[in-house]
């Protein structure tokens, strides 16, 4: 179907390509988005689906290719631009005013004014607000439009950032990763959220990795590889092992490849931690790491996964025993930590695991600079080197080390974040969220990177809210509920055993 050919109420996406410095990520790639439709945009990392997305909001022009809506040809030379057009975009990391109220946030596009020096009406303001809102099946009761965003949980920020689309008046929304750092029952919500705007008329352009929510959710999936239409499916009824090969070119069962061993180590642990506690977080836990070992480590958010690692790796303060090689040790600052072989990789990359201002090879050697500055001078070629040899090792898709870090996808800043201890002097490996907002193949490459540490020795500390995550590659698993340990299993443990733990059903 052209373009000039298009229904009323369709985006339509034609012959898209683009390239950077020689390498192509778009070849003439074809989407359609009806009015009302869910359609998911998937792909691995580096896919091109960022870029085709990016394209369609005004981020960056094509080199080739038009872009339609309702037959109409489209011009769309910025943001500005794709907002005028009726596209908007939910971007993975929140982009809400956290000190403006709901309001505030909602209507900061068009905010409405009264009396001849067009001061602002609040009073209009907020009943706007709760009328978008409103439209979203969302009351006054569960988000107060006087509110302050950023006193807000997560999922109701989202529905927040939906309601200023609406604003905006959005015939078209992207919705990128929005459910990536959410608890199960907040994700649901927003689901219901997306239901009820696609009810409403408008289309929604959908990318998650998670391919259950995706069939669950959607009307049809799109799917990107290396830079192409690699396939289209309709939902429901589509197989996701079919999904999973048109991403990866070939059918992966099995992410977590052998998975646990579920032996833990024989010897005197590598970490001993026994009653650690922070306040309003943790309630003297004690458990053990041993040489080789992955240990996982799941909860639902609050309870008390977000500040294990931490207080491990001296980044906040806590209380109780941790022995370190058989010797009390407490860590006073992440540095301190990393003297003694024990690293950190954080859950949020983008705020505390990257420079986002340098390259990829400055973000693999942060942590060992030295390694490359031994007369206080750095020498870039042998940093470049090094970088070279981990992009090879990890497969990281990138054009070079010199590549900035921010124009990768998410999958390849994690392994990059991986990578820089890989280098040798690391002991105990402190893992959040390893691979959130990571496709399956750049997960599938994490895992083994994982399991290879641990085959050389180092303790991993595996800690996940994805429970599928802690099932399939961990030696042993830990549940933690309301700040303390609810359960304990072996490696081989099943996915459904570990979530009844977590929200302590019976099962």
């Amino acid at each position: 179907m052209s373009a000039d050919a298009a229904p009323r109420g369709a985006l339509a996406m034609r012959g898209m390509a683009k390239s950077f410095g020689g390498l192509r990520v778009l070849d003439g790639v074809d989407f359609e988005l009806g009015a009302g439709e869910i359609v998911a945009l998937l792909g691995s990392n580096g896919a091109g689906k960022s870029t085709l997305v990016k394209i369609l909001t005004g981020s960056y022009s094509a080199d080739e290719g038009s872009i339609a809506i309702d037959g109409d040809a489209l011009a769309i030379a910025d943001q500005r631009d794709a907002i005028a057009q009726g596209i908007s975009i939910i971007p993975q990391e929140l982009s809400v005013l956290p000190d403006l109220s709901v309001a505030e946030n909602i209507c900061i596009g068009s905010l409405p004014t009264r009396g001849p020096l067009g001061r602002l009406d609040r009073s209009a303001m907020r009943t706007r607000a709760g009328e978008l809102l409103a439209e979203l099946g969302v009351g006054a009761d569960v988000i107060d439009p006087d509110a302050i965003v950023e006193r807000l949980p997560v999922a109701r920020q989202r529905v927040v950032e939906i309601a200023r689309a609406l604003a905006a008046k959005a015939r078209f929304l992207v919705m990128d990763e929005p459910t990536a750092s959410l608890p199960a029952a907040e994700s649901e919500r927003l689901y219901a959220v997306t239901r009820r705007l696609a009810a409403s008329g408008v289309g929604v352009v959908y990318i998650s990795h998670y391919l259950d929510e995706v069939c669950a959710l959607c009307d049809r999936i799109v799917v990107l590889r290396d830079g192409q239409v690699a396939g289209h499916f309709e939902l429901p009824g589509a197989s996701q092992a079919d999904i999973i090969q048109a991403m990866l070119g070939a059918a992966v069962a099995n992410p977590y490849g052998a998975g646990g061993n579920g032996a833990a180590s024989t010897n005197q642990p590598l970490l001993a931690v026994e009653g650690l506690s922070v306040p309003r977080s943790l309630d003297a836990i004690s458990f053990t790491v041993g040489a080789g070992e992955i240990v996982g480590m799941h909860g639902l958010v609050g309870s008390g996964i977000e500040a294990v690692a931490r207080a491990l790796a001296g980044a906040i303060p806590s209380t109780g025993a941790i022995e370190f090689e058989g010797v009390p040790s407490r860590p006073a600052s992440v540095a301190a930590a990393q003297a003694m072989g024990i690293a950190l990789i954080a859950a949020e990359r983008k705020q505390e695991g990257l420079l986002p201002d340098l390259p990829v090879s400055a973000n693999i050697s942060l942590p060992f600079l030295r390694r490359f500055a031994p007369r206080l001078r750095l020498d870039k070629r042998a940093e470049e080197e090094d970088a070279k040899h981990w992009i090879e090792h990890l497969g990281i898709k990138c054009r070079g080390p010199r590549q900035l870090i921010t124009q990768l996808s998410g999958g390849n800043q994690q392994k990059a974040c991986l990578a820089r201890w890989l280098g040798g002097g690391v002991k105990l490996l402190l893992c959040e969220e390893p691979t959130r907002g990571v496709d399956i193949g750049s997960r599938r490459d994490i895992y083994a990177e994982l399991r290879r540490m641990a085959g050389n020795g180092v303790g991993v500390l595996l800690i996940s809210s994805d429970v599928e995550e802690v099932a399939g590659v961990a030696d042993r698993s830990i549940v933690l509920r309301s700040g303390r340990i609810g359960a304990e299993h072996p490696g081989g443990t099943s996915a459904e055993t570990l979530a009844a733990a977590a929200m302590a059903t019976a099962h």
